[in-house]
């Protein structure tokens, strides 16, 4: 070990990596501290809702998904060249009406990286992050940032 590197060994492997400098980002200041709504949902359910969208995303595009949280359903959208697809599930909402803009890929790592049956995700409206915690586990937390939705019309 030096100032500004690190060597590990283990067996006749060596992996060298270079220290970080500075402090690290402060990733509790992007965590909302309000949440206006909250969804109760069967991670798999929302899983399948946003795979049914996945074939009219085109890959090099930014289509975003567009979720609308409100009562008892998650609607989930998504309008490309490739057509348009409209898929509800059924969510335990509480709170406002909110309908905000995700990328697919990074709502499905969340969901599936969470390993429980149900989740909650903690909204503060469509231009903040969704903060979505497995149920019973207050000590992890995914962080999704939204995307800007345009007009429907």
């Amino acid at each position: 070990m030096s100032k500004r590197h690190i060597v590990f060994e283990i067996d006749n492997y060596s992996i060298i990596s270079r220290l970080l400098e500075g402090e690290f980002i402060d990733y509790t200041a992007a965590v909302p501290k309000v949440t206006k709504t909250t969804v109760l949902i069967n991670t798999n359910d929302a899983i399948n809702c946003i795979e049914r969208t996945l074939p009219v995303i085109e890959n090099n595009q930014k289509n975003p998904i567009r979720c609308l949280f409100d009562a008892d359903q998650m609607r989930v959208s998504t309008v490309s060249s490739l057509g348009r697809v409209v898929d509800y599930t059924h969510a335990n909402t509480s709170g406002e009406r909110v309908e905000i803009g995700f990328n697919s890929k990074y709502m499905l790592d969340a969901l599936n990286a969470s390993d429980v049956d149900e989740v909650k995700i903690e909204l503060t409206g469509p231009v903040s992050p969704a903060v979505i915690k497995p149920i019973n586990n207050e000590n992890f937390l995914f962080l999704v940032l939204p995307m800007r939705l345009k007009n429907e019309n």
